[in-house]
């Protein structure tokens, strides 16, 4: 039998880590490439960053026809409108964040800007509240409220619906707000809340329990700041609505007969 010649110094170089390899197993070495890779990419993330906030001539991708004259950041993927989509659009959506383009530079716009009616159309309305043709019925801004969602506080007013014929009117009720997913601060409903904000803190207590209201509603004043509007959140009224709004809750579980809540800290798995 005939073995092969061992060959020593090419086994050592075969078996010998290469340099990525070694740089995979050592963890500081991995770091070091982490930031590199990230410092390598920092220029063109801030030319992409700033490019994003360039207002270029853009058509409305809408209509495809007009120039566009507002950005929407919640009709994405066609976030560009022009002044007459941008009302025909944000008559129903009263509550998107919207920036105008016109000035050269997008400027954050309140939603009372270029809106029409001014009014807070999530709220359901009636179809008819009389007996005349609905082509009479024209909706008109009623009582102002202060609006509080995921995204801070929004300064609206209430829809009143009125027929031009016989003069019959309507205004939203507290009903009316519980039907369309709010609730009031107060019976006489100056301040409302869309039931989302109560259920986000509720399920933000429960995964942190050292939240404070107080510093949610920093965040949510933030959030109004940040996308162009004004105006404060009540820290009593909203413990206050929330409070409430979980009683409610409670009763209405009792009557559905659905399971009560149970405490996460006091689960077998946490004993």
């Amino acid at each position: 039998m005939v073995f092969a010649p061992e060959t020593v110094g090419d086994d050592l170089e075969t078996s010998a880590p290469t340099a990525p390899l070694m740089a995979s197993l050592d963890w500081g070495t991995r770091k070091s490439l982490f930031l590199e890779r990230w410092k390598t990419e920092r220029p063109r993330l801030i030319n992409s960053t700033a490019a994003q906030e360039n207002v270029a001539n853009r058509i409305c991708q809408q209509c495809g026809s007009n120039p566009a004259a507002v950005r929407c950041r919640d009709c994405r993927p066609r976030p560009f409108l022009c002044a007459e989509c941008d009302v025909s659009m944000h008559t129903r959506h009263v509550l998107h964040n919207r920036d105008a383009m016109t000035a050269g530079f997008f400027q954050p716009l309140p939603p009372t800007t270029f809106v029409a009616d001014k009014a807070l159309s999530h709220c359901e309305m009636p179809e008819k509240i009389c007996g005349c043709s609905t082509v009479s019925l024209r909706v008109n801004p009623g009582k102002v409220v202060a609006v509080v969602t995921i995204n801070g506080r929004h300064d609206l007013s209430m829809p009143e619906l009125s027929c031009h014929t016989c003069d019959a009117t309507w205004a939203a009720g507290l009903d009316d707000l519980i039907q369309s997913g709010y609730w009031p601060a107060t019976l006489h409903f100056s301040t409302i809340y869309e039931t989302d904000v109560f259920y986000s803190f509720e399920e933000m207590k429960m995964a942190a329990p050292g939240l404070s209201c107080q510093a949610f509603l920093r965040m949510l004043d933030q959030r109004t700041f940040r996308f162009g509007r004004s105006g404060k959140i009540s820290a009593d009224n909203f413990q206050q609505s929330f409070f409430e709004w979980e009683a409610v809750r409670f009763e209405v579980e009792n009557i559905c007969k659905e399971e009560s809540f149970i405490c996460p800290a006091c689960t077998p798995d946490m004993l």
